[in-house]
């Protein structure tokens, strides 16, 4: 609006216009409503723009130029008082106004530290110049020839400004990767919640089978007291069925409650899938209730997309390796698996083989360790996957080597 009312005010008064529009007095009306509005967009701009922390003085200013050029335009539709003569008045109000949003815009830029000022200085300080020179030309007529001084720099402020725009593109498309970034982030945290309610549940249903088999032993060992009292001959056969129905007892793995779990979980998947599963592991029990539940989050990940990654290949071929150990206060977990090859990273990220985009899993275990200082590793191991993660587990390992 600010360049729309600009060009309105010169093609107004320009000479060459005359010759092609035989219409004095719409020119007349371009050139005096050029000339009377040209600060009003300019004053909603640095508004925008700039975002002044106070921006009462810029929002009454341009209340009362746009209320003066109503009034003027109404004074010279009944004929009361023509633009022409308004000219003096607006001569005034227009240098007036750059003058006041410049040193608006300075105080802001050097006072408040505000970026987007300190990119309107210049653009704004060299237009208010331009308007002073030439006011003060039509007043004491240092030349008497054509002026152009302000339209000069009128152009010169559309450029810089032009210029200024490429400054917002870069700000927009860096805005633009951090919210793509956040958004990667929240979806990561998002999946890291389901993981956890979904280990956190398959604990809770562990301990609620160890409760049940509790319970049945009780009724068992009732039932064979009362077969031994009365001698009956069905008690080895009874032996021996129940034998066959216990079920078989979870392996401990390691100290950490939360990940040997885990681990039992998914050696028993393993089993069943005809998947050759070693486990090597030191892992403390954690006294901070949220590391435990991160750890689950990685093991659990780690053996997730192995297992993944094995099924696609044939049954002789599948193996996990999986190990862990303790030096100074970090944690360190390597694995090994058997897959088909197929594993692409871009930029840190990793491209699922399962659907469209990046995949999850590893993602959220990088997102996890980081939080720790460390850090984790995926790549192509002579034929076979290997992941490597390490961590920083804190003063933990001394309780964990004490209590050994």
């Amino acid at each position: 609006m600010f360049s729309l009312v600009s060009g309105l005010w010169g093609f107004g008064e320009c000479n060459l216009t005359a010759l092609i529009i035989k219409n004095p007095t719409l020119l007349y009306l371009f050139a005096f409503i050029g000339l009377f509005t040209v600060c009003i967009p300019l004053m909603q701009l640095a508004d925008v723009s700039i975002g002044f922390k106070n921006p009462k003085p810029l929002s009454f200013l341009s209340s009362f130029l746009t209320a003066s050029v109503i009034v003027a335009l109404t004074l010279q539709f009944f004929g009361i008082y023509p633009l022409s003569s308004s000219m003096y008045a607006f001569h005034f109000m227009t240098t007036c106004s750059l003058c006041i949003l410049s040193l608006l815009t300075v105080y802001e830029a050097v006072k408040r530290d505000n970026l987007q000022a300190k990119r309107f200085v210049i653009p704004i300080v060299i237009l208010t110049f331009a308007s002073l020179i030439e006011v003060a030309n039509y007043y004491f007529k240092f030349t008497y020839q054509f002026s152009s001084i302000f339209q000069d720099g009128v152009i010169i402020f559309i450029l810089m400004m032009s210029f200024t725009t490429g400054f917002y593109i870069k700000d927009f498309e860096s805005l633009r990767k951090q919210n793509e970034r956040l958004a990667f982030e929240i979806g990561l945290m998002e999946i890291q919640i389901d993981e956890q309610r979904k280990y956190n549940e398959l604990i809770a249903r562990n301990e609620d089978v160890l409760k049940k088999q509790r319970h049945d032993l009780h009724h068992h060992l009732i039932a064979i007291r009362e077969l031994a009292e009365n001698g009956n001959e069905k008690l080895s056969d009874y032996l021996d069925t129940l034998s066959k129905n216990i079920p078989t007892a979870h392996i401990s793995y390691c100290e950490n409650k939360a990940v040997s779990a885990i681990l039992s979980h998914y050696a028993e998947i393993c089993r069943g899938e005809q998947i050759e599963f070693h486990a090597k592991l030191i892992v403390p029990e954690m006294r901070k209730t949220p590391l435990n539940s991160d750890l689950a989050i990685i093991f659990g990940n780690l053996l997730e997309n192995a297992i993944e990654a094995c099924m696609k290949i044939d049954k002789e071929k599948r193996f996990i390796r999986i190990g862990s150990d303790i030096s100074y206060d970090m944690l360190i977990i390597t694995m090994d698996n058997s897959y088909d090859g197929n594993f692409l990273s871009v930029d840190g990220r990793f491209r699922s083989t399962k659907r469209e985009g990046f995949g999850i899993g590893l993602s959220s275990v990088q997102s996890v360790v980081r939080k720790y200082c460390g850090d984790a590793k995926f790549e192509d191991k002579d034929g076979y996957f290997q992941s490597s993660v390490y961590m920083r587990i804190g003063s933990v390992q001394t309780d964990f080597k004490s209590a050994m």
